[in-house]
């Protein structure tokens, strides 16, 4: 396969992970939460929490994801395997760099 292939394989595969991940987090501390202290408070409270719940649970499996792939990023050298998902401007013999201008006539 080309790097284009495994970028989006790449890609593809990280979200499903993530998505699994946050999902299991979220019923986990639901269920922490139901059997702990959930029936002890009013039903105003426990939506309140659920949507806490929600938002530590993305918060959590950002940073995670974020360490996994900075460890990936050091062990594995994968210029060789992805290609980048942004392009950076070129830079000019003076070393500036010069952005290009996808709207400029011409281009």
């Amino acid at each position: 396969m080309n790097k284009r292939a495994n970028t989006f394989f790449f890609i593809v595969a990280a979200s499903a992970i993530n998505l699994v991940f946050m999902a299991f987090l979220f019923l986990f501390a639901f269920a922490v939460y139901h059997l702990a202290v959930g029936r002890f408070f009013p039903k105003g409270v426990n939506v309140l929490a659920v949507c806490v719940m929600f938002a530590v649970s993305v918060a959590v499996t950002y940073f995670v994801h974020k360490k996994v792939v900075a460890f990936i990023a050091r062990k594995i050298d994968t210029g060789r395997f992805l290609s980048p998902a942004l392009r950076l401007p070129e830079e000019k013999a003076g070393g500036e760099a010069e952005a290009k201008n996808p709207f400029a006539p011409g281009s």
